[in-house]
Parts: structure tokens; C-alpha cells; sequence
């Protein structure tokens, strides 16, 4: 793959990375209404 190709995939999803990094650092909880963001980790 080219470069230019992989910064282009690493921009594209850095936001969705970010959120799971920070979702799985915050350890959520069924019991504490946050479901979704359970299952999505």
C-alpha cells in the first residue's frame, strides 16, 4: 500500500479509534445505563 494511502485510512478513522480507545480506558457499565456503549466496545 502507499503512503499516501495509509495517512488517508489513519485520518478517516481516527475519530472512530479515538472513541473506542476512550470508551474502553472509561470501562462502562451495563448497570449505569450505558449499554451502548458497552456493546459497541
Amino acid at each position: 500500500m502507499e503512503v499516501k494511502r495509509l495517512r488517508q485510512l489513519a485520518r478517516d478513522s481516527r475519530k472512530s479509534l479515538v472513541n473506542f480507545l476512550r470508551d474502553m480506558v472509561r470501562i462502562p457499565s451495563l448497570s449505569g445505563g450505558e449499554n451502548k456503549v458497552a456493546l459497541r466496545v
